[in-house]
């Protein structure tokens, strides 16, 4: 991983340290055996193929195939989690994905009246062979369910509300396919699942959201819920609805804990307006104990209290004890927002603040309640 980071720049400084010494010594040029012209053509090709070769590792190639016919399934999505990058396999059921340096990573694959397949990818430079086998339900009787089932209904504005929360933005979510979802519910207990992904529209950052529900639990106590996302750009001609869109995923974005963890990178809380304080006297809610170990402020420490080994593409998050984060840039019934943060094993994030798991971490206070609606893609930087 490294290895393919590096040869780039290393390449691209032999280039230019070559053109100034060529450039600087006109004696040398009219010397050196190898004319200016054919320098830069041969730089240019050692580039290009370096470039190749970087893509080369990055790509992910498969072939999808219905499981019981064994017959090419043309068409099908092949995601990245949690991005906008994605592709559709060819008339012979063939794809190539790039998934970058990262690893490791999941992806998901659907196509309709199939259910949706996920992956978590380690290698490349393995070729997946994929078998999708048919949902055990047809368009007609999932709708017909989800029209005539009165529990079902219920059921759906329940998840809904857990789902999406019932703020503003929750209330421009939503569900194009809710028929594919189906509920059970045992000792107060409700949980959701979905052989197919979910079409969801969040008419208030501007995207299109394909999600596959891993996990939906719902308790009087808990709420509990993952799953993995692909995002489009939804498409508008009104500059000011544009404007809207920047600004409310500037303000998704804002007090997140991407945003979090991008700042802690680069010992930037003070500026983007975080404190926090890590040690025992933080209880699960984020609430302060009295008489235990005073806390370890982190506001100017540097970014090793939470983070440990790091690489050109980002770091492992594991701390000891509760992490608990205040964010001063909003007010929430006119107090700052307050969260708790625990780590359960060592998870990578990258450069922009993403974490590679999000069971890495277990959230409780206002990072809790900012659910589906907050959504952005691993790609997005603030202003976009």
């Amino acid at each position: 991983m490294l290895k393919v980071s590096y040869a780039p720049r290393a390449i691209g400084t032999v280039f230019a340290v070559g053109i100034k010494r060529v450039f600087t010594d006109p004696v040398s040029r009219l010397n050196n055996q190898m004319p200016l012209s054919k320098m830069i053509k041969y730089f240019t090709i050692l580039l290009l193929l370096v470039s190749l070769t970087v893509e080369g590792q990055n790509a992910l190639k498969g072939i999808i195939t219905d499981s019981e016919t064994g017959e090419a399934i043309p068409g099908a999505n092949i995601y990245l989690n949690n991005s906008s990058i994605g592709t559709s396999s060819d008339i012979d059921g063939n794809f190539t994905l790039d998934i970058g340096p990262i690893r490791p990573v999941s992806i998901f694959i659907s196509f309709v009246g199939y259910k949706t397949l996920s992956w978590q990818v380690e290698d490349s430079g393995v070729s997946l062979k994929v078998k999708l086998e048919q949902s055990s339900f047809t368009l007609e009787e999932y709708q017909v369910k989800s029209e005539e089932d009165k529990a079902w209904q219920r059921r759906m504005k329940r998840f809904k509300y857990a789902f999406f929360g019932t703020d503003e933005l929750a209330r421009q979510c939503e569900i194009q396919n809710p028929w594919v979802i189906e509920f059970k519910r045992t000792d107060g207990v409700l949980t959701a699942f979905a052989d197919e992904s979910l079409i969801i529209l969040n008419k208030g950052l501007g995207y299109k959201v394909t999600y596959l529900l891993n996990e939906f639990i719902i308790s009087p106590m808990m709420r509990q819920y993952q799953g993995l996302s692909f995002f489009e750009e939804l498409e508008t001609n009104d500059p000011a609805e544009h404007r809207t869109w920047q600004q409310n995923r500037l303000t998704a974005y804002n007090g997140s804990m991407r945003h979090f963890l991008y700042a802690a990178q680069n010992n930037q809380l003070r500026e983007s307006r975080f404190t926090a304080i890590i040690g025992q006297n933080v209880d699960q809610r984020g609430v302060r104990i009295e008489g235990k170990v005073p806390n370890k402020s982190i506001t100017n420490l540097s970014s090793h209290v939470i983070f440990s080994k790091s690489d050109d593409n980002g770091r492992i998050l594991k701390f000891s004890n509760h992490l608990m984060i205040t964010y001063k840039g909003e007010t929430q019934r006119g107090d700052f927002q307050h969260s708790s943060v625990v780590s359960n094993y060592p998870t990578f994030v990258d450069e922009k603040g993403n974490l590679a798991s999000s069971g890495g971490i277990t959230v409780a206070g206002h990072l809790a309640h900012e659910g589906f609606p907050y959504l952005l893609p691993a790609e997005y930087e603030p202003g976009q």
